[in-house]
């Protein structure tokens, strides 16, 4: 999955409605190109219902915050449901400081995420 090298890394998974990213690496400022590209990418799936899992995710800094806010937005406006997993603790509180994710929108792994996914798209 990874090279390594620290650089962010991501892979996409879908089954119906769903589609995971699962990143790893470091979210830094060469990180953005890579950011791009994923949007790209997962906003082509037909899935509405997004997982951002952060588990192998080790380092974000200031310079990819603005990408990864506007990830997370194209998600929302494609319009999907959003849910951010499995963030180190560390990460999760820089990114809470730099309003990079949203509360309610956090989940504490990737099987709560889906579960949450499953019961909001269920009221709509």
């Amino acid at each position: 999955m990874t090279d390594g090298s620290g650089e962010l890394q991501y892979v996409i998974s879908e089954k119906a409605q769903f589609v995971v990213i699962s990143f790893s690496g470091t979210m830094f400022k060469a990180s953005v190109a890579s950011l791009d590209e994923c949007q790209t990418e997962v906003l082509k799936h037909p899935g509405n219902l997004f997982v951002l899992n952060l588990r192998d995710v080790t380092r974000i800094d200031n310079h990819a915050i603005p990408q990864f806010i506007k990830l997370q937005k194209a998600l929302r406006d494609k319009p999907g449901i959003l849910r951010v997993c499995n963030i180190q603790d560390e990460v999760g509180k820089f990114a809470f400081e730099k309003g990079a994710i949203r509360e309610s929108e956090l989940a504490e792994d990737l099987m709560h995420a889906l579960s949450q996914l499953q019961s909001e798209s269920q009221k709509r």
